[in-house]
């Protein structure tokens, strides 16, 4: 596992600085889809697309929009936008060069459409994603930020697993909410089932409230 990981590092840095001064074919307002065993796997669209001497390879200085699928071909990630994109239909893997964010979907019963509620998505940002269909992961990277109604989960990385449809953890992670503050070093979010689980050394706190009460002592004001 370790080395197949080396070769994939190796491999998609080597793609990602090819020169883009020669542009062997161009696209506009043109939409690209990778299929894994006959399902749609993902999707992206662009103003602009081409490629330069390697014809696998993609590239766009804005991903207008996305979509990643689950190896059913459920959609798990919709409204994926990024400040660049790089994509390598060959070995099907996706790459932003900058900034992107996207929505994390609660997976629909058969065909059925998915859900309007807010509470239904979760809202995801950060400063560079990385997606390998092999393995149906989407590893964000740089100021990774969840977000759903008043809940905001801050991290350094994260990891989506799109067949699971859950994000991860394993770095310090900030949680902030209306009502409260946690801490912890790992995290699961199970998307499909709207609740999160902390672990190692988990921290939570709560604002005090202001009581308005002569008979309280301090104790009882501050443990409140």
């Amino acid at each position: 596992f370790l080395f197949l990981s080396s070769l994939i590092i190796y491999d998609t840095s080597n793609w990602l600085e090819e020169p883009v001064s020669e542009r062997k074919f161009e696209m506009q307002d043109s939409k690209i889809k990778g299929y894994t065993n006959g399902k749609l796997a993902w999707e992206v669209q662009s103003d602009y697309i081409w490629t330069g001497r390697n014809k696998y390879l993609f590239k766009m200085d804005t991903l207008n929009f996305g979509r990643l699928y689950d190896s059913n071909g459920k959609l798990v990630m919709d409204d994926l936008k990024a400040k660049g994109l790089r994509v390598n239909s060959k070995r099907k893997i996706l790459i932003s060069t900058g900034n992107i964010q996207a929505v994390i979907l609660k997976k629909s019963e058969d065909d059925a459409p998915h859900s309007s509620d807010p509470e239904d998505r979760y809202f995801l940002k950060a400063k560079q994603m990385k997606y390998f269909d092999y393995n149906k992961k989407a590893y964000m990277t740089g100021a990774v930020q969840i977000l759903q109604d008043d809940l905001r989960i801050e991290s350094d990385e994260m990891i989506f697993f799109n067949d699971k449809n859950e994000i991860v953890s394993e770095k310090p992670i900030r949680i902030q909410t209306d009502e409260y503050f946690a801490t912890s070093n790992q995290l699961v979010i199970f998307v499909d089932d709207d609740h999160a689980k902390l672990s190692k050394k988990v921290a939570l706190f709560r604002p005090g409230e202001v009581i308005k009460n002569s008979n309280l002592d301090e104790r009882e004001i501050e443990l409140r």
